[in-house]
């Protein structure tokens, strides 16, 4: 990861939960998961979501264009306080390192968006819940109507969910299947 305050609060985090780890630093994001496309490095950190930018499509790219998944989260305050950032653990497959709540997160193509009612109604069937569902930018994905989803997997039935969003929605992408780890999991409160 790059060395900067707020990462090295998401590492410790990450550090909790994978143990045994150790720290390389990257001038850059690129670099940072290319080491882990080339197997040079186990993990990456990188942002993925600010409460003053919303989604940070650029590393989502990166996500895609390294072929990395999501596999574990974190929040981390600004010093300030006044902001927060989502960091993401990624790696070079799709594996789950939480064993709480987890989420879903995908991109699907449509070719009629009036067909996005279809996912709120089939997470209800199979018991996840709709974090949030975002149209992405054709830049993005490259194409047009395509949409970002986070479903919330703690109720559901997972298998049954990906059999159907795999079968219904040829052009879906995972993007991850992770928990969502804290600060105040690992010392009671939001600081470090």
């Amino acid at each position: 990861f790059l060395r900067n305050r707020q990462a090295f609060r998401a590492f410790e985090c990450f550090a909790k939960t994978l143990g045994g780890v150790s720290v390389l630093y990257e001038n850059n994001f690129q670099s940072a998961c290319e080491d882990v496309a080339h197997g040079q490095a186990a993990y990456a950190i990188i942002p993925i979501y600010s409460t003053s930018d919303g989604r940070l499509g650029s590393f989502y790219r990166m996500i895609e264009k390294y072929e990395l998944a999501i596999i574990l989260t974190c929040d981390v305050d600004s010093d300030d306080g006044e902001n927060m950032t989502t960091f993401a653990l990624v790696y070079r497959e799709h594996i789950c390192l939480h064993t709480g709540a987890r989420k879903l997160e995908c991109s699907i193509t449509f070719d009629d968006l009036s067909r996005l009612s279809d996912i709120t109604d089939a997470a209800y069937y199979y018991g996840a819940g709709v974090d949030s569902i975002e149209a992405l930018p054709i830049m993005f994905s490259g194409r047009a109507g395509t949409v970002a989803v986070v479903l919330d997997l703690e109720n559901a039935d997972i298998d049954g969910l990906l059999c159907y969003l795999a079968l219904e929605y040829p052009q879906m992408s995972v993007i991850g299947i992770y928990g969502k780890t804290d600060l105040a999991e690992r010392n009671g409160n939001s600081h470090i």
